[in-house]
């Protein structure tokens, strides 16, 4: 069934025979097509990767731009600097809590904690402040 259609498609005068210049017509028109097939994949796989490196260029440039705009950078010993290489100052940062939310905290984030100060008061606007401070791995009263 196959090569009957084949020799149907060959015979281009639809005369029954397939005669030399057929024959060579129908092949040098297959070649032509394959070729043409491989010119057509090879350009696909060049817009493609084109595609592929116009996307890696611009995330760099992205992420180069995004670098040189920050206002300041943090070296390794963790120091901030602006973009001119001076020290930032930089404001501790304060939380509030009840005593009795002390208890309730992770031990990574007591580690973190530089000090604790307690502030006890009474209705008449006086009290008593106390400001504990870690040293090493323990806390001390200053």
């Amino acid at each position: 069934m196959l090569m009957a259609a084949l020799l149907e498609k060959m015979d281009e005068d639809g005369s029954g025979e397939v005669e030399q210049d057929e024959m060579l017509n129908f092949f040098a028109d297959h070649i032509h097509a394959q070729h043409a097939h491989n010119q057509t994949r090879a350009a696909l796989f060049g817009v493609l990767f084109l595609l592929l490196v116009s996307v890696l260029a611009n995330a760099m440039a992205m992420f180069t731009v995004g670098d040189l705009l920050k206002e300041n950078h943090t070296r390794g010993d963790g120091a901030m600097t602006d973009l001119s290489g001076n020290a930032v100052m930089v404001a501790p940062v304060a939380s509030f809590a009840s005593l009795f939310d002390l208890p309730r905290q992770s031990i990574d984030y007591m580690k973190n904690m530089k000090d604790i100060v307690v502030v006890v008061s009474d209705n008449n606007g006086g009290g008593v402040t106390t400001k504990y401070v870690r040293e090493r791995s323990e806390w001390r009263q200053s």
